[in-house]
């Protein structure tokens, strides 16, 4: 009866499946880790497939391949508003191009906060997204 003998460690290596090698591999216990930010992702992928190749230390060296699917949720929370409601009372004399009041929301993914703003004299709503890098106006 012949006896089974471990040759050695086995060895993984992630080949990817593009762009999945940009932002993962496997390291030497099999574990997939992340290496770069997902929001660098200009396309903002919603699954990335990584394929790993396993070999072992025998003789002749024997492998396996298997494609390892990552799925991202992007963007998970809606933005709230701090408030229930909102409310002011002012009189008619009140003064053109003033803020009446300012409403305020919380992203919890923690990418903007956004502002509105009620002009009284316009009578319209202008909207304003405060980002971390920029700000814009519509």
């Amino acid at each position: 009866m012949a006896e089974c003998v471990l040759q050695g460690p086995l060895v993984y290596e992630s080949i990817g499946i593009y762009p999945a090698q940009t932002f993962f591999s496997v390291n030497r216990n099999g574990s997939v880790i992340i290496n770069r930010s997902l929001k660098e992702d200009s396309i903002g992928r919603d699954r990335y497939t990584l394929r790993v190749i396993v070999y072992d230390s025998g003789d002749p060296k024997l492998q396996d391949t298997a494609d390892v699917t990552i799925f991202v949720q992007r963007n998970p929370n809606a933005p709230r508003f701090t408030e229930f409601s909102y409310s002011r009372q002012i009189n008619e004399e009140y003064p053109l191009g003033e803020d009446v009041l300012t409403v305020s929301a919380v992203d919890d993914d923690n990418v903007s906060e956004l502002l509105a703003f009620m002009n009284e004299y316009k009578r319209s709503i202008m909207i304003f997204a405060v980002h971390i890098n920029s700000i814009f106006h519509s």
